[in-house]
């Protein structure tokens, strides 16, 4: 890369990513419990938050989609992004790495779950099956549509175009464990991680975004209906014959048993799909190691992580893994 707006300063590009990570995070969390606790105080209106699902949704996630993506972008956009090298990705080879990230990111998210079970941590997939079935079409809305576009955005788009300058592999990893470390929890650091780096591998590869946010639009909402099919199976029969999206989507068919049951082979399929084709490809990985300003190897770490911004997104996010394990209610 040529010209002055592409210097050699990794450590303070490095650093303002995470600076731009940790302001985003902060701010839209403490947005978050400043209404819970509004809500619970009954100031103003915000009492309805807590009796409406619609209100407590765009309560819950429009301060980190919506006001933390705008702080994100205000504080990282001085970093000037770089043109990716773009490969063609077949369907065939686009099927393969979403098989590999699903597969993997499905036995780590039993891992996850059962780390944090022993620790007598709080249940995450409960919490977040609760949202999933709230009565309300942004439960569904969100995590399958609004959070795979702004994550994908985020931690792909904007965080890879402006770091892979100084070197693909590391720009990815870097992506992948600010990705995991946003989840702010065990269960999800781990799967998220895993997915971040397919994800990062992808678009760093093809330059198409919208790959990755229809991998992530595809495990997101095949996580969503799974849960609420599964949801019918606890509820009184509908008496219908048949299974609708709607009876799926409301968890109101006692047919949600097949469905779930369909699922769970697909989802078995997809994991053992994934480990033969991570075993067969794993050693033709291959990263670019051809930037003119790509970090020097053992200089990665120092370089990457070991800088203010970064440090500081970490521990907040690691101060909410903490917590999460020790089974504290925020």
């Amino acid at each position: 890369m040529q010209g002055p707006e592409y210097e050699y300063r990794p450590k303070k590009a490095f650093s303002r990513a995470g600076f731009a990570l940790m302001f985003a995070t902060v701010a839209g969390l403490g947005l978050v419990y400043l209404a819970g606790w509004m809500a619970r105080s009954g100031i103003g209106g915000f009492q309805r938050i807590l009796y409406n699902d619609t209100l407590l949704l765009l309560a819950s996630y429009i301060p980190l989609y919506g006001i933390g993506f705008l702080i994100f972008w205000l504080v990282i956009r001085k970093l000037p992004p770089a043109p990716i090298v773009k490969e063609r990705m077949s369907f065939g080879r686009l099927f393969m790495l979403f098989c590999i990230g699903y597969g993997f990111s499905y036995l780590l998210n039993l891992l996850g779950s059962l780390i944090t079970v022993l620790t007598g941590g709080m249940n995450i997939s409960g919490q977040i099956q609760s949202f999933i079935l709230m009565d309300s079409p942004l439960a569904v809305i969100i995590p399958v549509v609004v959070a795979p576009v702004a994550e994908e955005l985020i931690f792909r788009k904007i965080l890879i175009d402006r770091l892979i300058i100084y070197g693909e592999k590391t720009a990815i990893v870097f992506s992948a464990v600010c990705f995991g470390l946003f989840h702010r929890n065990l269960t999800q650091f781990l799967y998220a991680f895993w997915l971040g780096m397919v994800f990062g591998y992808v678009y760093s590869r093809s330059g198409k975004i919208h790959y990755t946010m229809g991998m992530h639009f595809l495990i997101n909402g095949f996580s969503t209906l799974v849960a609420r099919a599964a949801s019918g199976m606890l509820r009184t029969a509908s008496g219908s014959g048949g299974l609708s999206f709607d009876d799926i989507m409301g968890g109101r068919s006692t047919s949600s048993l097949a469905v779930v049951g369909l699922f769970g082979l697909v989802a078995i399929a997809l994991v053992i799909m994934g480990i033969v084709f991570f075993c067969i490809r794993i050693r033709t990985l291959q990263f670019y190691y051809d930037e003119p300003l790509e970090i020097p190897k053992g200089q990665v770490f120092k370089t990457a992580y070991l800088n203010p911004g970064v440090i500081l997104f970490a521990a907040v996010c690691i101060a909410f893994i903490v917590i999460n394990l020790m089974g504290i209610i925020l």
